[in-house]
């Protein structure tokens, strides 16, 4: 949550730059409108609108100076999750109509009677097909926290969660193993480290240290 503060609070800080930008330009265009020859009439109607916007941004940059500072504190935490949920939400939704779309025309052109595949075209289509169903459904339930905890791990971490493995969105940490974290059943969770030659899984339960259960040989493995 911590980096979403941050985030929170930069965004606001960026809103907050801008608009004393737009302030100066209207300060300054108050000070310089009786050099403009204006008639009376017009002169006072447009510095009364400058001022009444300078006051009105005025406002406008306390509040978002408090909620800059609200963010950091944690006190909007609250409010970052529910936006976080929205944001979610509204995600799914284009990502469903987005899968949807994908998957129908993906069927149409298996269901073809002839389109030019062969048998094994054919069979990794259907393949295809069937592990994009799961992989979508993997998503859609995927658990809040993990999706938070994703946006701050490196590519060669992540979670595995109903047979779908989601890496993480930053840099990958070169020289370092793919860790996997896949949550069982209870307060078991299994974590897998798979270098270039090794896939080690451990298993740890609560607070124990983790146990190592179980090591395979990469296939692709060279031995000298």
């Amino acid at each position: 949550m911590d980096h979403r503060r941050k985030q929170y609070a930069s965004e606001t800080r960026l809103n907050i730059s801008r608009m004393k930008i737009v302030q100066s330009r209207d300060e300054e265009s108050l000070k310089n409108l009786r050099n403009l020859n204006l008639n009376l009439e017009l002169l006072q109607k447009k510095q009364t609108d400058l001022k009444d916007a300078i006051e009105k941004r005025k406002e406008n940059i306390f509040v978002l100076e408090q909620r800059e500072k609200d963010f950091l504190s944690g006190k909007l935490d609250q409010e970052i999750s529910k936006e976080l949920k929205k944001n979610t939400c509204e995600a799914n939704i284009r990502f469903e109509s987005s899968k949807k779309k994908d998957l129908n025309k993906q069927e149409k052109k298996f269901n073809q009677f002839d389109y030019g595949y062969n048998a094994e075209e054919r069979n990794r289509q259907k393949d295809y097909i069937y592990y994009y169903r799961l992989y979508c459904k993997a998503n859609e339930t995927l658990p809040e926290y993990m999706r938070e905890n994703l946006a701050d791990m490196p590519n060669n971490k992540g979670y595995i969660w109903r047979d779908c493995w989601f890496f993480g969105e930053k840099a990958q940490e070169h020289g370092q193993p793919t860790i996997m974290f896949e949550k069982k059943k209870g307060s078991v969770m299994h974590i897998h480290e798979i270098d270039n030659y090794e896939h080690k899984i451990f298993e740890k339960i609560g607070k124990e240290k983790k146990k190592l259960i179980s090591s395979s040989i990469q296939r692709n493995t060279k031995k000298n």
